[in-house]
């Protein structure tokens, strides 16, 4: 008997949402064929835009289309937040409080994973529709502006009931009371604003914070990591950016010790070969790719005239075959 509840406990800590989750806000926008997911990179760009996640040859960009949900309350909690004190003291006095369950009605907080910024509603409009306002990342999480209420796209969910993974919703902005809507633009790249057209979304699971805490110290997807040479103190690298420029050969690779095993150009994000959990725990026989921290690069093998060679490629000539590898526990496994 306990067994059976502890077993249904384990079930609704992936079936449901909850704080400290990570999600990915899939759509189909409406003049697009394809299932795009909303992205952000915050260095040199704050405004938002879709990553086109249904492209099988080309690989997506999925470490950029991860969302954190940091904080879920009432719109009637919301509003005494904000006129009381601002949301960084809450957040903090929050600090020691329970995983919370996420439902329909909700004002959500949706913290992007890889910058650490807050997806926003922005005053500004560079958009044709000039109703709408341009949607970003921001720093802080001060007033409305970052805050946007969730409900439910289906009859099949109603106002109050828990928010499910892979539930269809419709995402609005407390500050402009505006739908996140995504469009695509002259240049063929999807982009988002916060406008009075409505846009359905798809809640992706990525990772579960509940899991997260309760198996500390196992591998993720979207962990950084170095790879070590055996039991030697070495460490898979790419050339300096001196070397590189002089070599000419960007996928260049080398073992090397020392100051090299401290730097950055030595780091690898493991990415699951697949969408939804991409961030669950890594097992073995799990195909995965690795990304070059600093390059953007993906660890290859890949076969010319001489046979096969291990290198570094970009993203458009990533294929499947050449970047997947699977997880073995020895050579003869």
């Amino acid at each position: 008997m306990a067994d059976e509840q502890m077993m249904g406990a384990e079930a609704d800590d992936i079936q449901f949402i909850r704080t400290e989750d990570h999600i990915c806000l899939s759509c189909v926008p409406a003049s697009a064929i394809k299932r795009m997911a909303l992205s952000g990179d915050a260095f040199g760009n704050r405004m938002c835009f879709l990553e086109d996640i249904s492209n099988e040859v080309c690989c997506p960009d999925l470490a950029s289309c991860v969302f954190a949900l940091e904080q879920a309350v009432s719109v009637r909690a919301l509003q005494e937040m904000v006129n009381t004190t601002s949301t960084e003291q809450s957040s903090a006095s929050q600090g020691g409080q329970t995983y919370r369950t996420l439902l329909y009605g909700h004002a959500v907080l949706l913290r992007h994973y890889r910058s650490q910024m807050y997806l926003s509603c922005l005053s500004t409009s560079t958009s044709n529709d000039k109703l709408a306002f341009d949607v970003g990342l921001k720093e802080d999480a001060q007033g409305e502006s970052c805050w946007w209420t969730i409900h439910p796209a289906s009859k099949q969910r109603s106002e109050g009931e828990k928010v499910r993974f892979n539930d269809d919703v419709i995402l609005v902005s407390v500050f402009s009371e505006r739908y996140l809507h995504a469009y695509m633009s002259s240049s063929e790249r999807g982009r988002v604003n916060a406008s009075f057209r409505q846009q359905v979304w798809s809640l992706v699971p990525i990772s579960s914070g509940v899991a997260r805490v309760k198996n500390p110290g196992f591998v993720i997807g979207g962990d950084v990591l170095r790879l070590t040479h055996g039991n030697m103190d070495h460490c898979v690298t790419t050339p300096p950016p001196s070397d590189s420029q002089v070599v000419d050969d960007s996928g260049s690779l080398f073992i090397k010790g020392g100051a090299a095993c401290h730097q950055a150009r030595s780091l690898w994000r493991v990415e699951y070969f697949k969408t939804k959990w991409y961030s669950g725990f890594v097992g073995w026989s799990s195909l995965i790719r690795l990304r070059h921290i600093t390059s953007g690069l993906y660890l290859a093998i890949i076969i010319d005239e001489s046979g096969p060679k291990v290198t570094c490629i970009s993203k458009k000539k990533a294929s499947p075959i050449a970047v997947t590898f699977e997880m073995k526990m020895s050579k003869v496994s």
